[in-house]
C-alpha cells in the first residue's frame, strides 16, 4: 500500500462501540427520579412522564423497558414463574410426604372432602411450607360458610391461586356466597378451568391494583376500585401481598374501597418480628424439613427469598432472583398499625411463628360472627393467645391553628400568614423569605419560628417506622 493510500485509511474517523441503554439511562430519559420503583405511585409517574414525551425519539422503547421493571418490581409479574412451576409439579416443589395436620379437624370432615375434588399442586405445596396454613384454611372457609352462607352475598379472593378456597365456599352454599377468584398466572386459571364449573364462582385472571405489559406486549388487567365498580362483603387475601409491593396502606386503602361498608376483610402474610430467626428454625425443624429435602430447600430459597431470610435482609448476589418477596414483607407492628387505621375493628386470628393473620371490619358483628365460627386454632406454632384484639388507632385530635397560636399568645401571626393554601405550595425557605422579618418581630427563636410555620401549613408529625422498615428498603 502507497503512503498516501494509508494514511487517507488511518485518517478515517474511529467509531466507538454504541454501549447499551441501562434502567438509570431510560429513567434519564422520560425524567423519572431514580428511586422510582419505591414510590407508591409509580406507575402514574411513569405514564404521566411518556404522556408528555411520547413523541420524543426513543420515549416507546424507554416506557416500555420502565414499565417492565416496575412491573418486576412491584406488580408481582416477578414470581409468575414460580407459581407456574408449583402448579404444574415442578419436582422442587413437590412434597416428599403427604400433609398431616397439627390442629384437630375433626369437625371439617365435610368442608374437606367438599374441597379435595378442587385441590391443585399449589395447594399441596403451601401446607406443606407453612406450619397450620391448611388447617386454617380448610377451618375459615368453613367459618365463612357457617357464618355468612345463609345469605347471598359477594367474596372476593386476591390471589386465590388454584381457586380452591373459593370455589367450595361457593360449592357448599350452593351458589349463595358468589366467589372470584383474582390472580393474573395462566396455569393457575387453566388448572381451575379445568375442572367442573362450580356454580357461583368465577375466576378473574386479573393482577389485583396494577397491571402490566406481558413479555409477548399484551396488557394484563389489573382490578381495582376505578377499573370494576363491583363491591364486595368479605375480601380475602392470604401471602398475596408480599408478593406484590411493600406498600401495605396502598394495598389496605384500596381493599377498603372494593368493600361494601360494614364488610370483612381477612388477611394473612408473613410479616418481620423481634423473633424471626427463633420462628423459622421452630417451623424449618418441626415442619417444613418433615416435607422437603435440604436440596429442594435450598433451590426453592434460592427463587422466593427464604434462604435470604435466614439472613435477614441480606441481599448478596446468590439471592439477586431472591431478594423481591423479602423487600416486600412489612414488620408486623407496622401491618398492624395499617389495619386498626383503617377499620374500627381488627383482631388477629391465626398465629404460626412469623405467619399472622387478622379478620378487620367496620362493624363489630362481621368480626365476631367469623371468630364465633372459627373456632380454636392455637397450636404449638402459636406465639400468643388467640384470637387477639388489635387496638383501632385513635385519631389524634390536633389544636386547631387559632387554639395552638393563642397558647404562645402570638394571636398577631394571623394577620402575617396567608391561608393555608397559600403555605402548602410553598417551601419553608420561601415562606421564611417571604415573612421572616416580621415574624422575627414577635420575639420568636428560629426553631420557634420552623415549627410555627410548619404547623401553619398543616405539616403533622408522622409516627417513627420500625426500624427493619429501614432495611426492607435498601
Amino acid at each position: 500500500m502507497k503512503f498516501k493510500a494509508w494514511l487517507e485509511v488511518d485518517e478515517q474517523p474511529v467509531v466507538p462501540p454504541v454501549s447499551p441503554k441501562k434502567l438509570g439511562d431510560y429513567l434519564h430519559d422520560l425524567g423519572l427520579p431514580t428511586g422510582l420503583a419505591k414510590m407508591p405511585n409509580a406507575h402514574q409517574l411513569l405514564e404521566r412522564a411518556y404522556k408528555a414525551l411520547e413523541t420524543a425519539p426513543g420515549a416507546r422503547d424507554a416506557y416500555v423497558k420502565v414499565h417492565a421493571y416496575l412491573d418486576r418490581q412491584q406488580g408481582g409479574k416477578h414470581f409468575d414463574k414460580f407459581f407456574t412451576d408449583v402448579t404444574q409439579g415442578n419436582q422442587t416443589y413437590v412434597p416428599q410426604a403427604e400433609h398431616k395436620p397439627v390442629l384437630d379437624m375433626s369437625g371439617h370432615q365435610d368442608w374437606i372432602q367438599a374441597r379435595e375434588q378442587y385441590h391443585g399442586n399449589f395447594d399441596k405445596h403451601i401446607k406443606t411450607s407453612i406450619p397450620t396454613f391448611g388447617e386454617i384454611q380448610d377451618k375459615k372457609g368453613h367459618a365463612i360458610v357457617k357464618a355468612f352462607g345463609d345469605r347471598e352475598i359477594d367474596m372476593l379472593d386476591i390471589g386465590g391461586s388454584e381457586g380452591s378456597f373459593a370455589r367450595t365456599i361457593s360449592h357448599m352454599t350452593q351458589g349463595k356466597v358468589r366467589t372470584e377468584v383474582l390472580d393474573p398466572n395462566d396455569a393457575m386459571h387453566d388448572f381451575y378451568k379445568s375442572k367442573p364449573e362450580t356454580p357461583g364462582s368465577t375466576y378473574n385472571k386479573a393482577a389485583f391494583m396494577t397491571g402490566w405489559i406481558n413479555d409477548d406486549g399484551s396488557k394484563m388487567h389489573a382490578v381495582n376500585s376505578k377499573t370494576t365498580t363491583k363491591r364486595y362483603d368479605i375480601i380475602h387475601e392470604a401471602m398475596a401481598f408480599q408478593f406484590i409491593s411493600n406498600q401495605r396502606d396502598a394495598q389496605v386503602d384500596e381493599v377498603k374501597a372494593l368493600l361494601k361498608p360494614g364488610g370483612l376483610f381477612l388477611t394473612e402474610q408473613k410479616l418481620k418480628n423481634d423473633n424471626w430467626d427463633e420462628n423459622e428454625k421452630f417451623k424449618d425443624t418441626h415442619h417444613k424439613d418433615l416435607y422437603y429435602s435440604k436440596d429442594a430447600l435450598a433451590k426453592k430459597d434460592k427463587v422466593v427469598a427464604f434462604a435470604a431470610e435466614k439472613k435477614p435482609f441480606a441481599q448478596d448476589k446468590d439471592e439477586e432472583e431472591a431478594v423481591g418477596m423479602v423487600n416486600n414483607m412489612v414488620h408486623h407492628d407496622e401491618y398492624e398499625r395499617t389495619l386498626g387505621s383503617k377499620f374500627a375493628v381488627v383482631y388477629q386470628y391465626w398465629d404460626s411463628g412469623n405467619f399472622k393473620g387478622y379478620a378487620a371490619s367496620d362493624q363489630g358483628y362481621m368480626v365476631e360472627k367469623f371468630l364465633t365460627a372459627l373456632g380454636p386454632v392455637q397450636s404449638k406454632f402459636s406465639t400468643v393467645e388467640l384470637p387477639r384484639k388489635i387496638e383501632a388507632m385513635q385519631e389524634t385530635i390536633m389544636p386547631s391553628y387559632d387554639q395552638w397560636l393563642e397558647s404562645k399568645k402570638k394571636m398577631k401571626i394571623t394577620d402575617i400568614l396567608p391561608p393555608q393554601e397559600e403555605l402548602e405550595k410553598m417551601t419553608r425557605k420561601e415562606i421564611k423569605e417571604k415573612y421572616g422579618h416580621k415574624l422575627h418581630e414577635l420575639g420568636l427563636t428560629d426553631a420557634e419560628l420552623n415549627d410555627l410555620i410548619d404547623k401553619a401549613a398543616g405539616i403533622e408529625d408522622m409516627p417513627e417506622p420500625h426500624h427493619s422498615h429501614y432495611h426492607l428498603h435498601t
